[in-house]
């Protein structure tokens, strides 16, 4: 008897690889075959369309076809809710006994499971976004596919041999750049500076504070008036390609990952209710992320199929 676990990643790229590090885990623990449906998450595509396995490995499987489908709902499944209704998943963050939680939105469970039990349930489903979870175990079980590969290749190309580079997130991430620009002048040691943002006017204040630098980007954000990219909304709203966006950002990731030097800020601001302006400490997942590859070049050279 097959037994499977449907992951379904939430959030960013960071978070992604977070929970799918979780799931493959358990999945090897357990003897579960893997399967990974990024289009509800915030790749809101095929995983397949971006990755593919280092190796061939039956267990995992990087898409979730309509044969597939019709399969998990054939068979017993935990959240028991779910059952028979698999292609029906409409995911929902919702706020339950003071947590947040995803559930499904038509029947209200919250679509995870105790990690730390082997289920009776032929199938497993869990949504989240990374939560909790330190590492990125998973990627070493992928690499990019070739087209994306050459993709990335061609814009990297762009940079010099040195540089630093800056990660600015900067939308529904509110930090103070300018004081952290002043803190960290003397570690910008080099003429080349990379700028990634997901903000543009972000990127363009950046050419003003780093005068007599070389300012690289090696992406085009689109103008969305602050408003994050990655946002569901701001994607229908403005017409932006889905796609393309995510080409974007695992090219800025890559870009970060091959610098010299990385700097990023390491808090942000809130506005509160009061009016009132705090920072706390904060480290962006992308950046996160970004340092992990940079301080594993072989993990690197293997994503990118050097």
């Amino acid at each position: 008897m097959e037994r499977y676990l449907l992951c379904i990643p939430r959030n960013g790229i960071s978070d992604n690889f977070r929970l799918i590090s979780k799931c493959l885990k358990y999945a090897k623990r357990y003897d579960r075959m893997l399967i990974i449906d990024s289009i509800k998450g915030g790749l809101k595509n095929e995983f397949s369309n971006y990755f593919c396995l280092k190796h061939d490995n039956a267990q995992i499987k990087l898409s979730l076809t309509n044969e597939q489908l019709s399969e998990l709902n054939k068979v017993s499944c935990r959240p028991p809710e779910m059952a028979g209704h698999v292609d029906k998943i409409q995911l929902k963050g919702i706020t339950q006994e003071n947590k947040y939680v995803i559930v499904d939105g038509n029947r209200n469970c919250i679509l995870s499971f105790d990690f730390s039990l082997d289920h009776s349930e032929e199938l497993l489903i869990d949504a989240w976004y990374g939560e909790g979870i330190r590492d990125f175990d998973s990627l070493n079980e992928f690499k990019l596919i070739k087209l994306v590969q050459e993709h990335i290749a061609n814009a990297l190309q762009k940079l010099p041999k040195e540089y630093v580079a800056l990660h600015i997130r900067n939308t529904d991430k509110k930090v103070d750049y300018r004081p952290f620009m002043s803190s960290i002048m003397k570690e910008i040691d080099l003429p080349d500076v990379l700028v990634c943002s997901d903000n543009a006017e972000t990127i363009e204040d950046m050419r003003t504070i780093l005068p007599g630098k070389n300012v690289h980007t090696v992406t085009v954000l689109p103008k969305v008036n602050g408003e994050p990219i990655h946002n569901h909304g701001t994607i229908q709203k403005y017409g932006l390609d889905q796609h393309s966006l995510n080409l974007n950002m695992l090219t800025d990731l890559f870009a970060l990952s091959g610098a010299t030097k990385l700097l990023f800020p390491r808090e942000t601001v809130e506005i509160r209710s009061d009016g009132v302006v705090a920072k706390k400490m904060w480290m962006s997942g992308f950046s996160e992320l970004a340092l992990f590859i940079k301080n594993n070049p072989n993990l690197r050279s293997q994503l990118l199929g050097y």
